[in-house]
């Protein structure tokens, strides 16, 4: 566990301390605030003097999600793709980092700094259960296998869906969120992914999909304020 503090504090988006997200910190500053120190003693001490690195996460505690892995273009992307594939989850993503709607990550930072690496992220909603946890188990074990750490042997798995980016969709206006669409569900261009209603009832926002794609996770909470998070959405 890197972020004992958010852990304790049930602050899954950012550290009690300073407020900030330590998975938008990577590689860190050493002499900045306390979750900068942080992410700086984590990528120094642990990342950088690594060959492979993974990143596992779960969906926040108001978030639906479909288990899948991202890694970032990079010189050693190749080796990213080959162990986040072997992780065995059903969905990849491929980021520029220019298009990525998130920076800072601790993949992203071990990708520039030439270590192959992902995120993994199987799990959501504030829970623990057996099948996210077993995903994360089998996935690190099917990797050191790949890697002759470990001396298994897995069945094959389908190769995973690769996507090219994706889209991070949010509310203009704060309101009631109601989700017309479920995680993993292909949608279309266009099609209305759900509303955001005013609390006084007098405006109604439609989210709908700027491309095809496949929604990745989903805000589960009704409550969403000016600018929040709705959904991400996978697309080639």
């Amino acid at each position: 566990m890197a972020n004992i503090a958010s852990f304790r504090g049930r602050t899954a988006f950012v550290v009690p301390h300073d407020g900030l997200n330590l998975n938008r910190c990577f590689p860190g500053n050493p002499d900045g605030s306390f979750t900068e120190r942080l992410a700086s003693g984590l990528f120094e001490q642990l990342i950088r003097p690594a060959q492979y690195h993974i990143d596992m996460h779960a969906g926040d505690q108001v978030e639906d999600l479909e288990p899948f892995t991202i890694f970032d273009v990079s010189t050693v992307q190749d080796q990213s793709r080959a162990i986040a594939n072997a992780y065995g989850l059903g969905y990849t993503i491929r980021t520029e980092r220019s298009a990525s709607p998130i920076a800072g990550t601790s993949s992203a930072a071990a990708a520039e700094a030439g270590i192959a690496s992902f995120t993994a992220e199987a799990g959501g909603r504030g829970l623990v259960d057996e099948h996210s946890v077993t995903l994360h188990e089998q996935g690190v074990r099917r990797v050191l296998a790949l890697l002759d750490v470990l001396p298994a042997s897995f069945s094959p798995l389908p190769a995973p869906t690769e996507f090219t980016h994706w889209t991070w969709l949010r509310a203009n206006e704060g309101g009631w969120w109601s989700p017309s669409v479920s995680v993993s569900t292909p949608v279309s261009a266009g099609q209305v992914l759900g509303t955001v209603e005013a609390l006084d009832g007098h405006s109604i926002e439609e989210i709908t999909a700027p491309e095809a794609g496949v929604p990745l996770f989903i805000t589960t909470s009704p409550a969403v304020a000016v600018d929040g998070l709705l959904l991400g959405l996978g697309s080639s």
